[in-house]
């Protein structure tokens, strides 16, 4: 998550480009209900999500106003979709992903709905505890039975959807975001406060910038220097769509020591 520059050991770090964020995805590789293998079908509401292929094989199920579709996936390719997009991930062997989030922080702060079906996601109490890994509300734990109790229960909705959608047309997927939407609307504020500390403020130091190279100014170009961080150390976090290695930039090293 990049929310703002951090300081570590007495160092700035700056976000990551455009304050995105960066996770690497081992797709799950267990059975689903329909007999396929992958991850929880869900949808972003203010996030395009970025899919670099790097291993293995699959697909990326979607489901839009434009209708159902399927992309495979092979290593080298790049996927993307924006918000609104209802998306799950197919396994076909060592399905192995570095994914790029816009508005780094918000799909930690709950910027996405699971497919639940109707009678959970029309209840608010009902969502929260099927959507929780643990007792506490968390999104990750240790639990890998919870995990894909909480797949296969998306999976079961996303399927339902699909045959809403055959029969309704956007219909149904206008009446699944309208149920969606109000479970995340208390979440705005958080929201609107992660995007305004990253996204915003890293895009108005832009323009910052270009006034300041209008003017002659050069002091921003001095303070430049370069950081790395290492592959995500295990233990991996369960996450909707497999297990999941984060950068953070609390890992950040500083090169020019």
């Amino acid at each position: 998550m990049v929310e703002e520059n951090r300081m570590i050991n007495g160092t700035s770090v700056p976000p990551f480009p455009a304050a995105v964020g960066v996770t690497h995805l081992l797709v799950y590789d267990t059975l689903a209900p329909d007999g396929l293998v992958g991850g929880s079908p869900h949808v972003h509401f203010l996030c395009t999500e970025m899919y670099m292929v790097i291993g293995g094989h699959g697909a990326v199920q979607t489901l839009s106003t434009s209708g159902f579709c399927e992309t495979p996936l092979e290593p080298g390719q790049i996927v993307w979709f924006t918000p609104g997009v209802i998306h799950r991930l197919i396994n076909h062997g060592k399905l192995e992903i570095q994914i790029v989030m816009q508005n780094a922080g918000l799909p930690e702060a709950g910027d996405f709905v699971l497919t639940f079906p109707e009678t959970i996601l029309t209840d608010d109490q009902a969502y929260f505890d099927a959507a929780s890994l643990s007792p506490h509300g968390a999104v990750y734990s240790s639990s890998e039975r919870a995990a894909y109790r909480r797949r296969d229960l998306a999976v079961q909705g996303f399927i339902e959807l699909r045959q809403r959608y055959e029969s309704e047309g956007p219909t149904a997927l206008e009446r699944f975001y309208v149920q969606a939407v109000r479970l995340v609307q208390p979440k705005l504020a958080t929201w609107r406060a992660v995007w305004e500390r990253g996204p915003l403020a890293t895009a108005q130091a832009t323009g910052h910038h270009l006034v300041a190279l209008a003017e002659g100014d050069v002091s921003f170009l001095q303070q430049g220097d370069v950081y790395t961080i290492p592959a995500p150390a295990t233990p991996r976090r369960l996450g909707m769509c497999g297990t999941l290695g984060i950068y953070l930039p609390e890992g950040a090293r500083r090169m020019n020591l």
